[in-house]
């Protein structure tokens, strides 16, 4: 008379995952269980799982996969395997889709230290960097008027100094200049400087034409009656 095998984790186990055609990995997948837990579940490897009330939930997740009994799959695993009990210092499993938080003070001082060195490059392109002027009128390099003065506009980083003709220039708090220039009949060279603290300097030149309107034959005749 033969006599039936007695039946164990690991028998019960792997018939259950024929059966269901099923991979490990695929298995982790559907029931959302670490592979390497269902390895160790697998290989009754006590000493790679969490505490026992976790593998139990663990076990039972795969039981209703694989269309055994829990119960009966959990009292052979059991039986065949020595779990830690949960004690207080029992961590939960780590959820391998989680993301694991990095450390606080690591975060912190990162974050302290590129905003050091985001101010400090800032701080140090406001002194040695190179001036960003702007001149808004006049918008070309040679401008012709018959007006004895041109009202010059534009703006500057407020960090620099402006210089017109050797004259010093105020910039506002919204980097905004303007000056007024006094022309002299014929070509007027506009020499527009801007420079940092440490010495770096942008330079525009401007070509003002200044064509006086001519003096007509009848205001003089005017002038000569008035003048008799």
């Amino acid at each position: 008379m033969d006599t039936k095998e007695p039946t164990t984790f690991d028998r019960m186990f792997d018939e259950a995952l024929a059966n269901r055609n099923l991979s490990l990995e695929k298995l982790s997948e559907l029931s959302n269980v670490p592979i390497k837990y269902i390895e160790a579940i697998q290989r009754g490897d006590a000493s790679k799982l969490p505490p026992s009330p976790y593998v139990r939930g663990y076990i039972a997740k795969l039981a209703d996969l694989l269309e055994i009994k829990s119960d009966e799959l959990w009292a052979l695993f059991q039986k065949e395997s020595q779990l830690k009990a949960a004690g207080i210092k029992d961590k939960m499993p780590e959820n391998r889709y989680a993301q694991r938080p990095a450390h606080k003070s690591l975060i912190i001082g990162l974050g302290i230290g590129l905003l050091l060195v985001l101010y400090v490059g800032y701080r140090l392109n406001s002194l040695t960097g190179r001036p960003l002027l702007n001149v808004l009128y006049p918008d070309t390099a040679t401008l012709i008027l018959n007006t004895p003065s041109v009202l010059f506009r534009g703006t500057l980083d407020t960090s620099s100094k402006l210089i017109i003709n050797n004259e010093r220039v105020n910039i506002n708090e919204e980097g905004a200049w303007e000056k007024k220039i006094v022309l002299q009949p014929g070509l007027n060279s506009i020499e527009i400087k801007a420079t940092k603290i440490l010495g770096r300097q942008t330079e525009v030149v401007k070509q003002v034409i200044y064509n006086p309107p001519p003096f007509s034959t009848s205001s003089k005749e005017e002038s000569n009656s008035e003048n008799e």
